[in-house]
């Protein structure tokens, strides 16, 4: 049995980001979606920070951390904002 790469669970999760723009789902749902595709990304990245021959000392894990939590909401954000824009076009509905 093939192991399933920790990106392409990512990826469902970015299209999950686009379905909750769509369907205009409370904004704390996009905050949810970056942090588990944080915590599923983040044992990759902290091989590849152990494997990196040019890191020079001691890697630092809270802002490593940050850092992928911060790039991660970028994206859902920009995802949920296309499926949002998708679902109402130029207009914003009334609330």
């Amino acid at each position: 049995m093939h192991h399933i790469k920790p990106v392409y669970i990512v990826f469902l999760v970015i299209g999950l980001a686009f379905f909750v723009g769509y369907k205009a789902y409370p904004f704390v749902f996009l905050f949810g979606l970056a942090l588990l595709s944080t915590l599923i990304l983040i044992p990759d990245r902290l091989k590849m920070l152990k494997e990196d021959p040019h890191l020079v000392g001691e890697y630092n894990l809270f802002i490593e951390g940050a850092f992928l939590l911060g790039s991660q909401l970028l994206i859902i954000l920009f995802a949920a904002m296309m499926g949002y824009f998708m679902a109402y076009g130029q207009g914003v509905p009334a609330l």
